[in-house]
């Protein structure tokens, strides 16, 4: 599949960090693409409809964990929700913001095997996606790198060394072109 670049580096970076500075407005739900859940009903919809696609995920993060779904519910209300996978593809989309036309079913395996240029995640590159078994990070460069971790975890920031990842990739529809004469690293 050809992708046309949607953003850059630089703007990848930019909402990385945007998303960081305003993280109390998001938050971790697995299935979730960016949406933006303005209603408790749209909460309770969204937690119910996902809870039900994967009860094994949702008993192993939420209810193993002590919480519950109407704690979930109040938790994501009000809030932009992703999962590791649907914050990746969201935060990278530029001219797309918002419509997650790359999504698909972009879960981690995925995601890696689209990348270009696939490389260590100390060889990376600021915007680059990072990957591990199950899990997907975004590198923001100076050797960090934001995530959508979990429910009630939600966004961090954390150091890559820290992560676990095992490969970093180019996504296909971010322009690393400018980013060859920078360093951030």
């Amino acid at each position: 599949m050809a992708y046309e670049f949607w953003s850059d580096w630089d703007y990848v970076r930019t909402n990385a960090v945007r998303c960081m500075a305003n993280r109390n407005d998001f938050a971790y739900l697995f299935g979730g693409n960016g949406e933006y859940l303005a209603t408790r009903g749209a909460a309770e919809n969204m937690v119910r409809k996902m809870w039900n696609a994967y009860p094994d995920h949702f008993r192993k993060y939420v209810t193993d964990t002590g919480h519950t779904i109407e704690e979930l519910v109040a938790h994501v209300l009000y809030k932009r929700v992703a999962d590791c996978s649907g914050a990746v593809c969201w935060l990278t989309q530029g001219k797309a913001w918002g419509s997650l036309s790359v999504k698909l079913d972009m879960n981690s395996s995925r995601l890696i095997s689209v990348c270009e240029e696939i490389t260590t995640p100390a060889k990376g590159v600021c915007g680059s996606l990072l990957w591990r078994p199950g899990h997907v990070a975004l590198d923001v460069g100076g050797g960090a790198f934001v995530e959508f971790a979990a429910e009630f975890a939600d966004v961090r920031l954390r150091p890559i060394k820290d992560g676990g990842f095992q490969q970093s990739g180019r996504l296909p529809w971010v322009d690393y072109a400018c980013k060859l004469a920078a360093t951030d690293r």
